[in-house]
């Protein structure tokens, strides 16, 4: 019996490690903010070009998340192993779009808490 456990345990144990490697972080508008500044980061914003024309954060790149192909190509070229952070309007696409990196193979996803809606509102507060 005990060995029937252990055999059962250690499989659990690999994949929940694996698994918890493989996960996004939601970051607070201060925190995200402190990391793309310090960090050599790739910031994603994933919302439309029209979304992304009228105000974006300083030196992210457009990768919309309804364009399929040039979505898919951009992230071939991409380094899996460096921090991605990506952000939308609202928070919905960048979840959606950590998902997709994550199931790519992606291991540093951090994801912007409530988009740029958050970001624009934040940034009034500090002028």
């Amino acid at each position: 019996m005990y060995k029937l456990i252990i055999l059962l345990f250690v499989p659990l144990v690999c994949f929940s490690q694996i698994s918890n490697q493989r996960k996004y972080e939601v970051l607070d508008f201060d925190t995200f903010k402190k990391n793309i500044e310090l960090e050599n980061v790739i910031l994603i914003d994933v919302r439309t070009f029209e979304e992304y024309s009228g105000g974006h954060i300083k030196g992210a790149v457009n990768v919309d998340y309804y364009k399929e192909n040039f979505f898919n190509s951009y992230f071939e070229n991409i380094d899996k192993n460096k921090p991605l952070y990506i952000y939308c309007r609202s928070g919905n696409r960048s979840r959606r779009t950590s998902d997709k990196l994550i199931n790519q193979g992606f291991l540093k996803i951090y994801d912007l808490k409530d988009g740029y809606v958050s970001w624009s509102n934040n940034q009034k507060k500090e002028n």
